[in-house]
């Protein structure tokens, strides 16, 4: 985690795993369907509250709420992709971005998460701010491969693929925000205002 008291692990094994630093004991660990491929924590506001967002070849990006007094954890985001998830970069303006294999990057606005309490996974308020708000940056059709935030401007963000190509590219204009179409098949979907956001969909695009 970003004030050190955490640390996380991703692989091949089909497992997260989070350890407590001061003494590195393993606090829990989450199964994966899939291989992980990355992980990136969330900016530190409140104390004992972290999170966490990981993905990989499940091609979704979870977002898992930590509260380490507690020792447990809760799924509060899941975004589906069209491709692996091949990295992740949270900035400290609440930037998520994301690298897809295929050939996109997209960056999730999770600022609200800065909020400093907690976030529960049925309140869908909160979700629709994560997701329905994002940037799609679309290359050829080589893998995305690399992100990488480039401080001390939280905006510009640094892209790398397969093609051997490296992009700036600044963020500073949110005007190319559109909206994110829900999976039918995520705990959300049963969204009382679902049905307005798609209509909300035809209007932005």
């Amino acid at each position: 985690s970003r004030d050190g008291t955490l640390f996380a692990s991703i692989g091949r094994g089909h497992d997260l795993t989070i350890y407590d630093t001061s003494s590195w004991r393993k606090m829990f660990t989450l199964s994966c369907v899939q291989a992980g491929l990355a992980l990136a924590w969330g900016p530190t506001v409140t104390k004992g509250l972290q999170y966490l967002a990981y993905g990989g070849e499940s091609k979704k990006v979870r977002i898992i709420e930590i509260r380490t007094q507690e020792e447990s954890w809760e799924q509060v985001l899941s975004v589906p992709r069209n491709g692996a998830v091949n990295d992740l970069d949270w900035n400290l303006d609440g930037m998520l971005a994301v690298a897809v294999g295929d050939g996109t990057a997209t960056v999730l606005d999770l600022a609200y998460l800065q909020c400093g309490q907690a976030v529960n996974q049925m309140d869908y308020r909160w979700q629709r701010q994560g997701i329905v708000c994002f940037t799609e940056i679309r290359r050829k059709n080589n893998s995305m491969q690399t992100v990488r935030w480039m401080p001390p401007i939280g905006s510009f963000l640094a892209l790398g693929g397969t093609d051997g190509i490296i992009e700036m590219i600044d963020l500073t204009d949110r005007n190319q925000c559109k909206a994110y179409e829900m999976n039918v098949d995520e705990k959300n979907s049963c969204d009382p205002e679902a049905n307005t956001l798609k209509e909300n969909r035809s209007d932005k695009r």
